[in-house]
């Protein structure tokens, strides 16, 4: 499809199977490949002034960033995806970027911030509905409290988690609330 798509000058499809092909490489845990798709997409993205694949591509060179430790590049990537997907209009996408860059906040131990961060994004997923994202923001959120040593409201976030993956059937984040 990239070949394809290059061959035929069609830049809008050959931005998306670079994302796709970046998000292959980062499943398959080749973030330093992962970065490199991103960054290809992410130029032509910026070509066509598409800011919403922008914001996305940006947000998830944040997200590999994180992976390869890099935490304050993933902090100005993240920081900067959310201030793209608000300019646009994409909530869930701005939810996205602040739980990722919660994760960054509660890896170096700054667990306030981190608390705030999945409340922020607990709040626009819930009036989302997505109720997917709302479980893993309970999940860190119980987290937090638990390394804050909060153990009750812990529980209470895992018991809500648990409760949300149940309904919606994800037996991966169920695992995890257990």
């Amino acid at each position: 499809a990239l070949s394809m798509a290059a061959h035929l000058g069609d830049q809008s499809a050959e931005a998306r199977s670079m994302f796709v092909k970046a998000n292959v490489e980062s499943w398959r845990d080749d973030y330093v490949a992962a970065t490199d798709q991103y960054s290809q997409a992410l130029v032509l993205f910026s070509k066509l002034r598409d800011v919403k694949e922008e914001a996305h591509c940006i947000a998830k060179l944040g997200t590999t960033s994180r992976f390869l430790g890099d935490y304050s590049a993933a902090r100005e990537l993240q920081l900067k995806a959310i201030n793209l997907s608000l300019r646009v209009g994409d909530q869930l996408r701005c939810a996205d970027s602040l739980h990722e860059l919660g994760i960054v906040e509660f890896a170096e131990g700054k667990f306030s911030a981190a608390n705030e961060l999945f409340v922020r994004s607990l709040i626009i997923r819930r009036q989302l509905g997505d109720r997917s994202g709302e479980s893993e923001d309970l999940g860190r959120l119980g987290d937090v409290k638990r390394l804050q040593g909060n153990q009750e409201a812990a529980k209470q976030f895992y018991a809500e988690m648990l409760s949300i993956t149940r309904s919606v059937g994800e037996r991966r984040n169920e695992a995890d609330a257990l």
